[in-house]
């Protein structure tokens, strides 16, 4: 009994000594959709084609509940991260896709998040409230970082190829019956699995702003369109190919900036990089890690990645990196989920080291991706593996 006394003193000096591992988080990544909106898109029968009237802030925009909720998150990521950030804007880096209702969702994070104080306020209104930052983007059609959709022939070619795979006819075979109908009932032709997703997201929209479904919508209707849309998210990152150029440069530009950090020693001008983009990019990124939960992102969901540095106090030796992933999927609830990215883990660790995951990650990387997703490069391979 006494031994057992002395071992559980000998713990608790060890502890209180500071001689346990200590964690110190160095950066952090947030990946996030932009929020709620008005639809994209309408179709031929659409009875809420009256923009004046039913979307007075226009088609693909940001409504007052989508910028209360990303302004809601950019407050969260402030109390997440009280004791890591300080209040100067120029600790954090902004990437946003083109789409106005990213580049807004970005700017009312950022208002959350860095709110003027001290020397940043700059007048006695607006300046006590808001300040002004730097969000940076490129052309939407040539953004292969957080358009999804960008202009890439190869992935357009492969995209085309998945559906027409076993997977996506069983759904259409499936829902043949229904698919016929709403066809007939919205003049849309069905000519991918696409279709049927953005279909079902304009429908939800219209019941959020508390518009009458048409007439021809029902539980089976909605159901339907429902597996067509939270699958298409699992066909449209379905293949290696497409995962590496559709998620691929996000992903190379995260790992340039770990590897600029190491490199730097500390002396690193930034702690967050923050990317405003779209929910087929998240779930693509996720999909890339396989810490896919194959459910649609939500309006304003957001990937954390969080770089440690495991170290023992009394120790002399070099930092060990590790990477934590968290997801959250409500922003609401303000409880994100810890993702383990088993791809980059050890046996018997639950960790992910970061030289495992630059390892595990570098078959996704795209040397150049313009030059990738030319047809005549991807001929140019088959001839020589031939």
């Amino acid at each position: 009994m006494k031994t057992l006394v002395v071992i559980i003193l000998f713990v608790i000096i060890i502890g209180l000594n500071g001689i346990s591992d200590a964690k110190q988080l160095k950066l952090v990544f947030a990946i996030f959709r932009h929020g709620d909106r008005t639809p994209v898109a309408t179709y031929p029968t659409d009875p809420y084609t009256d923009e004046s009237k039913y979307w007075p802030d226009g088609y693909g925009q940001l409504i007052q509940s989508g910028k209360q909720r990303m302004y809601s998150l950019g407050k969260y990521m402030r109390k997440r991260y009280k004791s890591f950030l300080g209040q100067s804007i120029r600790e954090v880096w902004i990437r946003s896709s083109q789409r106005d209702r990213c580049l807004n969702s970005a700017l009312l994070v950022m208002a959350g998040l860095y709110p003027p104080t001290g020397r940043w306020k700059w007048g006695r209104d607006l300046g006590n409230v808001w300040q002004p930052v730097p969000v940076n983007t490129v052309e939407f059609a040539k953004d292969s970082m957080l358009n999804p959709d960008s202009d890439c022939p190869v992935a357009k070619r492969e995209e085309y190829i998945i559906s027409k795979s076993k997977d996506v006819q069983n759904l259409f075979k499936k829902h043949k019956r229904l698919v016929n109908y709403i066809a007939t009932k919205t003049g849309l032709k069905f000519k991918d699995h696409g279709t049927g997703r953005d279909l079902y997201n304009n429908l939800q929209i219209v019941q959020t702003h508390n518009h009458m479904l048409p007439n021809w919508t029902n539980s089976e209707v909605m159901e339907c369109l429902k597996e067509f849309h939270e699958m298409s998210f699992l066909f449209d990152s379905s293949t290696q190919l497409i995962r590496k150029l559709r998620a691929g440069q996000l992903l190379k530009d995260i790992r340039y900036r770990l590897k600029q950090f190491i490199a730097s020693k500390e002396k690193f001008k930034h702690k967050l990089f923050i990317y405003s983009t779209h929910d087929t990019q998240l779930s693509v990124f996720l999909r890339s890690l396989d810490i896919y939960n194959n459910m649609s992102p939500p309006y304003g969901s957001t990937i954390f990645i969080e770089l440690y540095d495991l170290q023992t106090k009394t120790s002399k030796k070099k930092s060990v990196f590790e990477l934590e992933v968290h997801y959250l999927n409500d922003t609401k609830s303000e409880k994100p989920y810890e993702l383990p990215v088993k791809m980059c883990q050890k046996a018997n660790k639950t960790i992910c080291e970061l030289n495992n995951f630059f390892s595990v990650t570098k078959n996704l990387i795209v040397n150049n991706w313009e030059q990738e997703c030319q047809e005549s490069y991807l001929s140019s391979i088959f001839k020589f593996e031939l």
